[in-house]
């Protein structure tokens, strides 16, 4: 409050300021004007002379009151355009500081999952390396006892590619689903791929908590869909993330994925064993920073940020309070629908 007093009193001292140059002005001007007129006409410089010529022009008394004015009008118009300049570099900066802000939030969404499911993970491969050293322990064994049983190494050569195969698909899924996807371009990919690499990371994390975890296609593994990629499998690793949180305790705890096709959309619901999400908070659960976990448990923006994912993907997420279990599903338009067309504008 004082400092926007102290603002407003250094303005008026500039107005007043200007104001008073513009009235030195209005009387300085005209009288050098009336000199050379004087001059002109051959009269002598006096007093009597200059008022004489100042009553026949009026210039006087216009310029008296027009200089105040244009000088302290000037200097309002510049003061306001300096002023919105600086406005708009603090907005600027402001903006800026939001956007690195929410970038950061998002991060931290993003890994808050990521960090919860890292056991999970190490689970994912510690078992196939447990299999590659057995493997390669009986290799040594027939290679010590000279029992060179070809088909049988080649076997166990072959489970070794395998698994490696395996631990390298896991990385790949890792390092994808933790990189910001905002910049991804839409392509054409799918449903398949699309939930193949989320449950690829989700699978270590559901089998130490005894999850029965199903999934069904319904003949939908090649249906074609426009999105980016790692952008959807986040959103359905955070659903099976939150389903995981949500149920771990219960006795029955399953989460089935399922995708269904209706008219010119295809649907992914992804369902778990729970009761549903209570009524009375069922209106908030999108709204950014709103979270039921314990504190340190999450970031409050999974869900709200899911959700402005398949808003940007001319999708929807929705929470299915109609089905007697938990269930949110992912709605996407089908190629050719307004998807395609909204991506046609988004490239030109």
């Amino acid at each position: 409050m004082a400092k926007s007093e102290n603002s407003n009193f250094s303005v008026s001292k500039w107005y007043l300021f200007y104001a008073a140059i513009g009235f030195l002005c209005g009387v300085l001007f005209p009288t050098l004007f009336i000199i050379i007129d004087l001059n002109q006409m051959g009269m002598v410089f006096t007093i009597s002379n200059i008022f004489e010529v100042a009553q026949v022009q009026y210039i006087y008394i216009f310029s008296v009151f027009a200089f105040p004015i244009i000088f302290s009008g000037m200097f309002m118009l510049f003061y306001n355009i300096s002023t919105k300049n600086k406005m708009l570099k603090e907005q600027y900066k402001m903006e800026m500081i939001i956007r690195e802000q929410k970038e950061n939030l998002e991060a931290s969404s993003r890994f808050a999952n990521f960090g919860e499911m890292a056991a999970g993970v190490a689970h994912e491969i510690n078992n196939p390396l447990a299999m590659i050293v057995l493997n390669n322990t009986l290799a040594l064994k027939y290679l010590a006892k000279q029992e060179l049983d070809i088909p049988k190494i080649g076997s166990l050569i072959k489970k070794n590619d395998d698994v490696v195969k395996r631990i390298a698909k896991i990385v790949s899924a890792l390092k994808s689903l933790a990189r910001n996807t905002e910049n991804d371009p839409m392509e054409q990919t799918t449903l398949y791929d699309v939930v193949d690499d989320a449950l690829e990371f989700c699978s270590g994390l559901l089998e130490p908590n005894d999850i029965t975890f199903r999934v069904k296609y319904n003949g939908l593994e090649t249906e074609f869909i426009f999105c980016r990629k790692v952008q959807i499998s986040q959103v359905i690793v955070n659903l099976i993330g939150n389903s995981k949180d949500a149920i771990e305790m219960l006795e029955d705890r399953w989460i089935e994925v399922e995708a269904v096709k209706m008219g010119s959309s295809v649907f992914i619901h992804i369902t778990d064993s729970g009761k549903g999400v209570p009524e009375e908070i069922q209106e908030t659960i999108f709204t950014p920073m709103f979270t039921t976990k314990e504190v340190g448990k999450g970031t409050g923006l999974g869900l709200s940020l899911s959700k402005n994912f398949l808003l940007q993907h001319n999708g929807d997420l929705k929470y299915d309070k109609s089905y007697p279990n938990t269930r949110f599903t992912l709605e996407f338009k089908l190629k050719g629908h307004k998807t395609e067309k909204r991506i046609d504008e988004m490239a030109s």
